[in-house]
Order: structure tokens, then C-alpha cells, then sequence
């Protein structure tokens, strides 16, 4: 199964199928992580 298109943190937030981890945020107003990763947006992100 080919892993779907994310948006890549380490990267500035560019899309890559290449990635090792996500991490899904609600509600990024009220996560630590969400603003250590500089991120305002819900969704799901990649990590590599």
C-alpha cells in the first residue's frame, strides 16, 4: 500500500509520500507540539 501524500515538518511544510511518523492535530491553539512544530492548521502531518 503506497503511504498517501503529507506535509512534511522537518521540511517547511512541504508534501512528500516519503515520511516515517504523523502526528494529527485538532486543535493547535492548545498543543505544545503544534506550536514547537510552528503549526496553525488542523490536520495530519508527516515526520521524518
Amino acid at each position: 500500500m503506497a503511504k498517501k501524500k503529507l506535509p512534511i515538518i522537518a521540511k517547511g511544510l512541504k508534501e512528500s509520500e516519503t515520511w516515517k511518523g504523523r502526528l494529527v492535530v485538532f486543535h493547535p491553539e492548545e498543543s505544545e507540539i503544534a506550536k514547537k512544530a510552528k503549526i496553525s492548521k488542523p490536520g495530519e502531518y508527516g515526520l521524518r
